[in-house]
């Protein structure tokens, strides 16, 4: 489905992307790991058409898209960053106007059906009415991956999508995730910090370092040597109840 080769990006003259390449194949749910400065936000900013590498291919399904125009990627890419937008509008309408490409003037019937249906699944539905400026930091998440949802893109990027929230709203919005991935044939790319989640989610994990890809594959990546490269500590790694776990020594 998405094939990245060589994609290289820089800041100026300070390079953050090098020689990245990577395939996720269709609904395989990929997360990417890496302490912070190490390009992750930079990728997805890349892969959806924010920013525009200085090298290297994005494909999707055979086509090239590394310089599409903004509205061929909104119909097959959605993307969820890390600072959420707060406005006057309500949580429904904020999930609805992730519809925009699906409607061509206003939103239909149907339109407004698949919010709602949206909106229930990922448990805001008492929360429908409000105004965005009134939710909590972790309310805000929730009704930013709605709407990233609510517009079918099959390729969803989410930027530390469960940020601010509490262990219990994290794997609840990661096990929602998962089901939506599932019932529909979505495929998320997902940033995160937490390998236990990470895990618990994941089809593909990649690890990175330095701006590049140091590792690519299961949870078998995720051993005590690849942790001490990538995080710069020393940690024993465990399965609990086939999560994998990793406990600073």
């Amino acid at each position: 489905m998405l094939s990245i080769e060589h994609l290289s990006f820089s800041y100026g003259s300070s390079p953050v992307l090098s020689d990245v390449s990577f395939n996720v194949a269709d609904g395989e749910n990929t997360v990417i790991l890496g302490v912070n400065g190490e390009g992750k936000t930079t990728l997805l900013r890349c892969i959806c058409g924010v920013l525009h590498p200085l090298s290297g291919k994005i494909c999707l399904d055979g086509k090239d898209i590394t310089f599409a125009k903004a509205f061929e990627r909104a119909r097959r890419i959605a993307y969820v960053p890390q600072l959420q937008r707060i406005s006057s509008l309500t949580v429904f309408d904020t999930v609805l106007s992730g519809r925009r490409g699906a409607y061509s003037f206003l939103p239909g019937k149907s339109d407004r059906k698949r919010t709602g249906s949206i909106i229930e699944q990922l448990g805001i539905a008492d929360i429908a009415a409000k105004k965005t400026y009134e939710l909590s930091g972790g309310e805000i998440r929730k009704v930013s991956v709605a709407r990233a949802l609510c517009s079918d893109a099959k390729l969803i990027l989410m930027d530390e999508p469960t940020a601010n929230l509490d262990i219990g709203g994290a794997v609840k919005l990661i096990e929602t995730i998962k089901d939506i991935s599932e019932q529909n044939s979505v495929t998320f790319i997902v940033t995160m910090h937490d390998i236990s989640l990470a895990s618990r989610f994941s089809d593909k994990i990649i690890l990175m370092k330095n701006g590049t890809v140091s590792a690519t594959g299961g949870t078998e990546i995720l051993t005590p040597e690849k942790i001490k490269e990538v995080y710069g500590i020393d940690a024993s790694v465990h399965d609990l109840h086939g999560t994998t776990v990793a406990v600073p020594k």
